[in-house]
């Protein structure tokens, strides 16, 4: 019996020992495992940090551009990557201003959300101000318009009015806060013609023809414009006109020297940029839906031969000099009605 416990004891120290060993070494298996993760984390965070600049800068020009969700959205990655970037927390506190999420701005401009931030006074200041504030009133816009000047951040009055004028209002307060706050932003102007008229769900016609010192358009950013006419004013910003849907656009008469090349422009109908300082078209065919353009009295016009290929235009105006530019003739042969305007 003896004999049989001890090759019993030899038989389960054996089992142990092996079971023991198997242990040890899924043990370093796991080990070498998580400090691989641990390098491959360690790695992709210093990666994240070394793109995260790269993210605010994107945000940056989206902004510039008035992309406003792409822009939030480049700069909430960047700022996940890196949440030391400084630059990055205020451009988020000042977005959040223009969103009137002032609270949340006060959070961030302040530093009390637990990140660095670079320190803009002025920008906290107003944060503060209605910080306690609820859903401002569309007669309270103006003020608030003047303020945003005031306190410096007039760059941030076109997602401000982006974010008013996409969600549901009442128009005849509404309108009556746009036209105020243009003539806020307008300080040259004497004073501001603006009439609106509803199109019913689809959008509006805006009339700010016949205002020669009105440069400054934000106010009508994000707004569903369907007819723009802005004849004889300064050098309003196109690019302000965010929305998509845009059929008809007159600037005839106003210092316009170019016209953006612009998605939201792709549905155009009309176009008249008659008397204006622009100078040539070479994105023409962008504007696919294109049925009448009116191009006369410009001076050194050079007519985009791309014309040619606009399969919807049937009305072209130009000034007499171009009686017999090649690409009026062709477009005359093929049916296109050409209108001679004089100078």
């Amino acid at each position: 019996h003896f004999g049989l416990i001890a090759v019993s004891l030899a038989v389960i120290a054996a089992i142990l020992s092996n079971s023991f060993i198997k242990i040890k070494e899924s043990e370093r298996v796991a080990l070498d495992a998580l400090e691989t993760l641990q390098e491959k984390n360690e790695y992709i965070e210093a990666t994240a940090r070394q793109v995260a600049p790269d993210y605010l800068n994107l945000a940056v020009r989206a902004e510039q551009r008035y992309e406003f969700q792409a822009a939030e959205q480049a700069l909430d990655t960047g700022l996940a990557f890196d949440p030391s970037l400084e630059e990055g927390w205020l451009r988020k506190g000042r977005m959040l201003l223009s969103q009137r999420r002032f609270a949340e701005a006060l959070a961030i401009l302040s530093g009390k959300h637990g990140h660095p931030v670079k320190k803009d006074p002025p920008a906290i200041r107003l944060a503060r101000k209605y910080a306690d504030t609820g859903t401002l009133e569309d007669a309270e816009l103006p003020r608030l318009v003047k303020d945003f000047i005031d306190y410096g951040m007039a760059g941030g009055l076109p997602r401000l009015f982006y974010h008013l004028n996409r969600e549901p209002f009442n128009p005849e307060t509404r309108l009556t806060a746009i036209e105020a706050s243009l003539v806020l932003l307008n300080p040259n102007a004497d004073t501001i013609n603006f009439n609106a008229q509803s199109m019913g769900p689809n959008g509006w016609l805006i009339d700010i023809g016949d205002n020669p010192e009105l440069d400054n358009i934000a106010p009508l950013c994000g707004l569903k414009i369907l007819i723009l006419n802005a004849s004889r004013t300064g050098m309003p910003n196109l690019n302000l006109l965010t929305e998509d849907g845009l059929m008809e656009l007159r600037v005839s008469g106003s210092r316009l020297n170019a016209i953006p090349e612009l998605e939201q422009l792709a549905d155009l109908q009309v176009l008249d940029l008659s008397k204006t300082r622009v100078r040539s078209i070479p994105h023409i065919l962008s504007y696919r839906m294109l049925r009448s353009l009116d191009i006369s009295g410009i001076e050194d016009l050079t007519i985009p031969t791309q014309l040619i290929w606009s399969q919807h235009l049937q009305m072209l105006t130009v000034s007499e000099q171009y009686f017999n530019d090649p690409t009026v003739r062709a477009l005359q042969r093929r049916g296109v009605i050409i209108i001679y305007a004089d100078e």
